[in-house]
């Protein structure tokens, strides 16, 4: 896993494996939806993990005052932030951090104007599709390569003398490179 966290969700019956236990506790995350099966068992095998090490997180989770002690051992919140309006989503994060402190995760995150609003109401961490495609109203940017090679394209184009050519390249030792392994290759 290397530096990365990994957010593993479970059942609640698959919290009572021992397998849970064996999870390296600096990487991993467990997990879990409390609908309709928040009770003491649960909660208790919640304490265990705990004081095991093993950092817990509710996973869509919407706020009801029978889960203040879930989210008292609970380092993290994932709300699905399709679920709700501008307020019913700020009254959902202000009722969690009335009752701890968790770091909130925002998920189906989906435009800039939804990520800055999120970021702005307490949201730490961001999960959805807008963070996996490219922005289309970000400047497109050229780097130096690229602008190189578009240079030595329209020498080529317009029929560039050798010297001209061969000085472009020499300019560029990664051009330079990219050309010889490629001259080099069948």
């Amino acid at each position: 896993l290397g530096n990365r966290l990994v957010f593993i969700q479970v059942s609640p019956a698959m919290l009572r494996n021992p397998l849970i236990e064996s999870l390296p506790k600096q990487k991993v995350v467990v997990g879990v939806r409390l609908a309709g099966v928040a009770d003491e068992p649960l909660l208790q095998r919640c304490r265990e993990l705990v004081e095991l090490g093993i950092p817990l997180a509710l996973e869509d989770f919407e706020f009801r005052p029978e889960y203040v002690p879930f989210l008292s051992l609970c380092s993290w919140v994932k709300l699905d932030t399709t679920r709700y309006d501008a307020l019913a989503l700020s009254q959902q994060v202000s009722a969690i951090l009335g009752a701890c402190k968790p770091r909130l995760i925002a998920q189906k995150v989906e435009s800039d104007d939804a990520f800055d609003a999120y970021r702005a109401m307490a949201f730490e961490f961001f999960q959805g599709a807008y963070f996996s495609r490219i922005r289309p109203d970000a400047p497109q940017r050229l780097d130096n390569d690229r602008m190189r090679v578009i240079e030595l394209l329209n020498l080529v184009m317009n029929h560039a003398e050798l010297p001209e050519l061969e000085d472009k390249v020499k300019r560029d030792p990664g051009l330079s490179y990219k050309l010889l392994n490629f001259i080099n290759s069948p």
